[in-house]
């Protein structure tokens, strides 16, 4: 495959978070900026809607609201991200984002949204903060993208699963989320079909089948716990092709299958410092060249630095964070 471009609006910028009403109304324009709209408007907040690009067209609901909940031992004030079902509003993981905190609010969130996707982070911090215990400072949510000749579940036999027409996920909103490593054990949800599954109260860890992104391995199984080391793809920087890491789908999935794809996404097989940029020349629908950027929405806490691999996987995951010029085509990695 190739990157799944949306060919739709990308939007990269900060948000205020000295208050809460600054940051729900800057998320707010973001938001509709790149085709979310509102659902209806509740106490401090909207219900939104998304969709990702046609001929899929899947759709997913996004509740972003204060409902004047406090994080932590030192109770930091947040507002709360939720997605949910589009027909019946299912809901999944309410996910914290932390204002009113001065160190934060000195530095600012950045930004990343698309049509049916957005990355909340704060510049230069994965599961570590300015403030003590001010963790919850990243999440993710979004529809992801399938293959065009693929309407149900992946299963061995295809005519026992229904059409797929509700496929969404979240991560993050504390300590654990793609913005620290591949795995989201503790803070996530995913939904097919509305059947929406949340964390097991206990037993939480990379083995369970939890929402990741997946990595290049051999035949090995690297997310069994007796799995041998090391199966993943590295990246060797003293190897005779240095400078060349391998760049591939940013494979999305939970219950140890693969789901989708992440929308205008790549992996690369290099631990990348977290928010470094990367610039390719991408072709748009009319054929024409253009240049395309990226960052690096991962950094990594498992091996106590700001890289994007480290001791958790070897790679980084790079998000476009540009609308390309009349759309964008597929190029082949």
């Amino acid at each position: 495959m190739a990157v799944a471009f949306t060919q739709k609006a990308v939007r990269f910028t900060k948000a205020r978070c000295d208050t809460s009403a600054h940051l729900r109304a800057d998320l707010d324009t973001i938001l509709l900026s790149v085709g979310w709209t509102h659902v209806r408007s509740v106490t401090n907040g909207f219900v939104y809607a998304l969709m990702s690009p046609p001929p899929q067209s899947l759709s997913a609901k996004c509740l972003i609201q204060d409902q004047g909940k406090t994080f932590g031992v030192q109770n930091y004030p947040v507002i709360q991200i939720q997605m949910m079902s589009f027909t019946h509003e299912v809901a999944g993981a309410s996910h914290p984002i932390i204002y009113g905190v001065s160190q934060l609010s000195a530095i600012g969130y950045q930004v990343l949204a698309g049509c049916c996707q957005l990355w909340i982070s704060l510049p230069g911090y994965t599961a570590s903060a300015p403030a003590t215990g001010a963790t919850a400072h990243n999440m993710a949510c979004g529809i992801p993208s399938l293959p065009p000749d693929v309407a149900t579940e992946c299963s061995a036999d295809l005519s026992t699963k229904p059409p797929i027409t509700d496929l969404w996920w979240s991560g993050g909103g504390s300590i654990d989320g793609f913005r620290n490593g591949r795995f989201c054990v503790i803070g996530y949800s995913f939904s097919i079909n509305e059947v929406v599954t949340l964390p097991p109260p206990t037993n939480q860890d990379a083995y369970s089948g939890s929402l990741r992104i997946f990595p290049v391995t051999g035949t090995e199984n690297t997310d069994y716990s007796a799995h041998i080391d090391p199966r993943t793809i590295k990246y060797n920087p003293a190897g005779p092709n240095t400078g060349n890491p391998i760049f591939f789908d940013a494979l999305i999935g939970w219950n140890y299958q693969i789901q989708g794809q992440i929308w205008d996404a790549f992996v690369m097989s290099r631990d990348m410092p977290m928010d470094a940029t990367y610039i390719s020349t991408e072709l748009d629908t009319n054929g024409k060249p253009y240049t395309a950027k990226w960052i690096n929405y991962m950094g990594d806490t498992m091996s106590n630095s700001t890289f994007g691999g480290g001791s958790s996987w070897f790679a980084s995951l790079y998000l476009l964070v540009a609308s390309p010029p009349g759309g964008a085509g597929n190029v082949a990695y």
